[in-house]
């Protein structure tokens, strides 16, 4: 008995030295995006982190950083939540209504709201930047989001320039 609970203690004062605090690798963006109107009946509304904002020159068309599709919500607000994103720099949080049925292809996604900026200045939208100093972006509201319940009407208010 004595010879186990010699080994014991060592053991236990390895694994408490061990459990000292875990340094992150990823971080995470959350927030709200006030909206009105009727939301819509047909596609989906999606939100979106970019490396590189799509109206940007240097954009290849892929997949976002991260996404996630939002619900409809009960409230005039719909909130949202990005995690285990890679540390980085982002150009753009887009939300975004995704066309069932798009007239172009390379427009299927419409933005609806840009963080930090209007539709008319994308270019002026806020990066994020997500480190081991700041992993977290919490309680972001994005611009307000007028929704249609029909699809054509979806595309005649928010028909990309870029």
């Amino acid at each position: 008995m004595r010879g186990r609970l010699g080994l014991c203690i060592p053991i236990a004062l390895l694994v408490a030295a061990g459990c000292g605090e875990v340094e992150r690798v990823t971080g995470s963006v959350s927030g709200s995006v006030p909206w009105g109107g009727t939301w819509p009946a047909e596609g989906s509304m999606l939100v979106a982190l970019f490396r590189v904002a799509p109206w940007d020159p240097d954009f290849v068309p892929g997949p976002p950083a991260a996404y996630c599709v939002l619900q409809r919500p009960t409230g005039s607000q719909a909130d949202f939540a990005l995690t285990d994103l890679a540390f980085d720099v982002y150009d753009s949080l887009v939300v975004a209504w995704s066309d069932p049925d798009p007239v172009e292809q390379s427009k299927h996604m419409l933005p609806v709201s840009v963080h930090g900026t209007e539709l008319d200045r994308l270019e002026e939208a806020s990066a994020i930047d997500l480190d081991a100093a700041q992993p977290d972006r919490e309680g972001l509201v994005l611009p307000e989001m007028i929704l249609y319940e029909h699809a054509e009407d979806m595309r005649s208010h928010y028909t990309p320039d870029y």
